[in-house]
């Protein structure tokens, strides 16, 4: 994708989630007027694709992969934009949480919140280089790097019990298993995109120990 083109597109997404997100605050600030409110990143990532934003990859892990990115780069983008209005975005797994600043301003809990506990998340999302570069074998080896840093010690056993197995399950055990939960829990059929990822990325791990057998 060209520069040019490639500047539209985010920021397109970004208007496009300014808009969600401006709409769905100020329905709820009615309802429940100074709580914090929370928004999933599922719910962007749905609004993306209602709006047909980008032409997501056909593979199901690059489309997944191009959905978070581009939810992530959005939220940071639009981060002092939420600062000016007086409002603190705290970063998760699972989405953002809005909640208003105090009246002396919170900025270093702000700048914490959104850097995350994990160095250099936020150059890495705001690198739209990566991207970019995305392929389907980089997402794979991603999510499998993934899994050895964030998710497991012992890397056979966290995988397996992320499909529900337990030694001594062969590979066909753990390919007819990972097909079952793939389908229950993806995400265009209503299931969660972290649970589903997170299947993924264990289904990867194991496949790179059986092929080094």
């Amino acid at each position: 994708m060209k520069k040019n083109l490639a500047e539209t597109f985010l920021q397109n997404a970004t208007d496009c989630l300014k808009v969600y997100i401006d709409a769905y605050l100020s329905e709820c600030a009615k309802n429940v007027p100074g709580k914090s409110l929370s928004i999933s990143e599922q719910r962007l990532i749905a609004e993306l694709k209602r709006k047909n934003i980008y032409p997501w990859s056909t593979d199901t892990l690059l489309a997944l992969y191009q959905q978070h990115f581009i939810a992530r780069n959005t939220l940071y983008r639009l981060r002092d934009y939420y600062y000016a209005l007086k409002l603190s975005m705290d970063l998760d797994v699972k989405g953002v949480n809005f909640s208003a600043l105090t009246e002396n301003g919170n900025t270093g809990s702000y700048a914490q919140q959104l850097s995350s506990s994990i160095p250099g998340i936020e150059d890495y999302y705001l690198d739209t280089g990566n991207f970019h570069r995305a392929t389907e074998d980089t997402v794979a080896e991603l999510l499998a790097g993934f899994w050895k840093r964030f998710h497991a010690l012992d890397e056979k056993q966290a995988a397996l019990e992320t499909l529900g197995l337990s030694e001594p399950a062969n590979w066909q055990e753990i390919a007819v298993r990972y097909r079952k939960l793939a389908q229950e829990n993806h995400p265009d059929r209503g299931g969660d995109t972290e649970r589903f990822l997170s299947i993924q990325a264990a289904y990867e791990q194991l496949k790179l120990l059986h092929k080094a057998q």
